[in-house]
């Protein structure tokens, strides 16, 4: 039976302390290593995913992160956790 529309799986956290906004927001994740703009360009890694990484600065927070652009503090945290998962991060 295919899936039904606008029925989304939910996100599983690999790091369970991104999972709560109030626990998230404290959180200082910094980027390894350096991306090169051609990742991009070749369809690598997304756009957004990108901006987040360049922004991984390692002195601000998870909630700073969203405000400086503005995004919700809950896809924020997904967003840094999706990044760590794959190694580009560190929290």
């Amino acid at each position: 039976m295919p899936p039904l529309l606008g029925k989304e799986k939910p996100y599983k956290f690999k790091h369970s302390e991104l999972e709560n906004a109030e626990n998230a927001s404290g959180i200082m994740p910094k980027k390894k290593g350096n991306i090169p703009r051609l990742a991009v360009m070749l369809g690598l890694i997304e756009v957004k995913f990108y901006d987040i990484y360049l922004a991984c600065s390692g002195d601000k927070t998870v909630a700073q992160l969203a405000e400086e652009m503005n995004i919700d503090i809950s896809e924020m945290a997904m967003s840094v956790d999706k990044l760590a998962k794959n190694g580009l991060i560190t929290l």
